[in-house]
C-alpha cells in the first residue's frame, strides 16, 4: 500500500518532532548489494540502532492523487485517511 507526499511529510514531521531519525528518498540496491537512500547507506543507518528496540516504518509514496471524501465533524472536502483541518484542531487542543 502506498501513501500520499502529504502523508508522508506528516510522518516525517512526527517523528523529527519526537526526535527519530528520519531517512527518505529513493531506496536503491547498488551494484555489489548494499541499500541506500538517496545515496545513504541503510546499512550504517540500522547500525546506529544496533541492540536497541526500534520501529521501522516504509510505505511507497504515490504520485497518485486519492479519494475525496468529506469530514462529518466539520464538513471539509480532504484526500487521504484524516480530515486535516480537525487533525490540527485536535493537535492544538491537546497539546
Amino acid at each position: 500500500m502506498s501513501i500520499t507526499k502529504y502523508e508522508a511529510r506528516q510522518l516525517m514531521n512526527r517523528g523529527y518532532e519526537m526526535g527519530a531519525k528520519v531517512l527518505s528518498g529513493l531506496l536503491q540496491c547498488t551494484e555489489d548489494g548494499v541499500w541506500v537512500i538517496d545515496g545513504k547507506p541503510l546499512q550504517d543507518w540500522l547500525e546506529l540502532a544496533q541492540g536497541r528496540p526500534v520501529v521501522v516504518i516504509a510505505s511507497e509514496i504515490s504520485a497518485e492523487r486519492g479519494t475525496k471524501h468529506i469530514c462529518a465533524v466539520c464538513g471539509t472536502e480532504y484526500e487521504g485517511h484524516e480530515c486535516p483541518r480537525c487533525q490540527r484542531a485536535r493537535r492544538r487542543l491537546r497539546g
